[in-house]
């Protein structure tokens, strides 16, 4: 039988050791991890920082009980800062976007988070396979594989696989979302009254086209009596192409209903210009339920906490905005 006043020190003081070892790296690790959670608090943004981010989970901002990591709103504020100053290389002066850095990114981040919940609760899905033929679409758009990936390297300074995540991603389930807000027929109701009612007016022929859009059309076009001016084939939403393109000069049609809402139009001219046929419509539209909105009502039902110094989440906008200095 061992005897252990004899047996060797590392035998009788290897475990007390090695408690005061793990005691003293817990301290330590500890007394970093505040430190790394100070300096990002004050405002640290070196690039070193953005690595220093995820040995903690400090978060930059919080939605309801989800929270934003600091690594990821850094990851994002690199991005949103170099495609302003691809912006900014490309104009004669800068502009003053850089000062509203922050905001942006702390603000597409809390609604990009809404989205997904959104979707969620409206039953939207979105395949690797959707995001895969997406992201083949922006390729062709940007003519072939090796352009598409420079140009993302250029705008964004992110490979395509981030890009993929991180941008085609939301877009194409905010598309997806508003296509279902646009199948529901509740929150269709009110939108589809309104467009009813404008129908009649323009039905009754008492007033003109011009006047009845400048009163009720809910876009911009409206002020100027609904004037789209000249389109080709693909230039529209395909509801009012097909509609546009079947319709005669003079010509008025019923309810067209989009992802985005109601529209009449109504055919004011056609021409062929280098052998492609061109319609000149105008068009009354009333809106329907908006991702944009629901997204903003979505925010504002959740408790939403902005912990970057100097920002604050306004819920009136629906945006993080510039702690400003109150008057005692």
């Amino acid at each position: 039988m061992i005897n252990s006043s004899s047996a060797p020190w590392y035998t009788r003081h290897g475990l007390s050791m090695l408690l005061k070892a793990s005691t003293l790296l817990v301290a330590v690790a500890v007394v970093v991890w505040i430190g790394l959670a100070i300096a990002l608090t004050s405002g640290w943004q070196a690039p070193a920082a953005e690595l220093a981010a995820k040995a903690t989970p400090w978060p930059a901002a919080s939605y309801g009980w989800q929270p934003i990591s600091y690594a990821n709103y850094l990851h994002t504020r690199r991005a949103v800062d170099h495609y302003t100053k691809y912006l900014e290389a490309q104009k004669a002066t800068a502009t003053s976007a850089t000062n509203t850095i922050t905001g942006e990114t702390l603000t597409k981040l809390l609604r990009d988070q809404a989205t997904f919940d959104l979707a969620t609760e409206h039953g939207v899905h979105m395949s690797t396979a959707d995001l895969d033929q997406a992201f083949t679409a922006e390729i062709l758009q940007g003519g072939n594989s090796q352009e598409t990936t420079k140009a993302i390297n250029q705008l964004y300074g992110w490979t395509p696989t981030e890009f993929k995540n991180r941008i085609l991603r939301v877009v194409l389930m905010r598309a997806k979302l508003q296509e279902a807000l646009a199948a529901d027929t509740k929150l269709n109701g009110a939108s589809k009254a309104q467009a009813e009612k404008v129908l009649a007016l323009v039905q009754a022929g008492t007033q003109s086209f011009e006047d009845i859009a400048k009163a009720y059309s809910d876009d911009s076009y409206g002020a100027g009596g609904g004037d789209l001016g000249f389109f080709g084939r693909g230039q529209q939403v395909k509801e009012i192409d097909d509609a546009a393109f079947s319709l005669a000069v003079g010509q008025t049609s019923d309810l067209i209903h989009s992802q985005y809402g109601w529209h009449v139009i109504k055919v004011t001219d056609k021409k062929t210009d280098q052998g492609q046929e061109q319609v000149r419509a105008e068009e009354i539209f009333v809106a329907g339920p908006s991702v944009d909105d629901l997204i903003t009502k979505q925010l504002r039902s959740h408790r939403v906490l902005i912990f970057v110094p100097g920002w604050h989440w306004d819920a009136t906008s629906g945006q993080v905005t510039k702690n400003t200095a109150r008057k005692v």
